[in-house]
């Protein structure tokens, strides 16, 4: 509600909406329910992506060197948006990198269900788009846990929205 409100007041409804995620089926789901009466598009935070393949081939792959190996030739093919042929980089290696074939395949099943959510981050850099909510997420971090992480503090959420509000409107002047 209060994201509607602000951008209505600040005719920010005239464009295509943009949402940097972390790829959580829940806050997708959200945005839908409210913003379905108006054209957005959901895009899968590049730091979530890249941490997600880190962890997850750190798991799967044996050799540091090799893995290291894998992750970056990955991550090149993410960045341009060419999603097939990381996956069909994955499938094809040989079975005596793999240490657990579970967790590589929760990988490929990973970028078949974010598939749509992954973007030409390379293009969006080179526009001096935004490909992370990093400064979201920091911002966030400044206005709710300045005020509420100090010894013996303790806030229900409920209790936190005014407080946060209040500070997001400080940090933004």
């Amino acid at each position: 509600m209060l994201l509607s409100t602000f951008l209505l007041v600040n005719n920010l409804f005239s464009r295509e909406l943009v949402f940097l995620t972390d790829g959580a089926q829940d806050l997708r789901s959200h945005i839908q329910s409210v913003f379905q009466f108006h054209p957005y598009m959901v895009i899968l935070d590049w730091f979530h992506l890249k941490k997600r393949c880190q962890e997850w081939l750190s798991i799967a792959i044996r050799r540091k060197d090799r893995r290291n190996a894998i992750l970056e030739k990955v991550l090149r093919y993410l960045w341009a948006d060419d999603v097939t042929n990381a996956s069909e980089h994955l499938s094809s290696l040989d079975s005596a990198d793999i240490k657990n074939r579970k967790w590589l395949d929760d990988l490929l099943r990973y970028f078949e269900k974010k598939g749509d959510a992954i973007t030409c981050y390379a293009l969006r850099a080179k526009l001096g788009l935004r490909n992370s909510s990093n400064p979201v997420e920091k911002a966030n971090d400044l206005s709710v846990a300045g005020r509420q992480k100090h010894n013996g503090m303790t806030c229900s959420s409920n209790r936190s929205r005014a407080p946060a509000a209040l500070q997001m409107i400080c940090l933004n002047h």
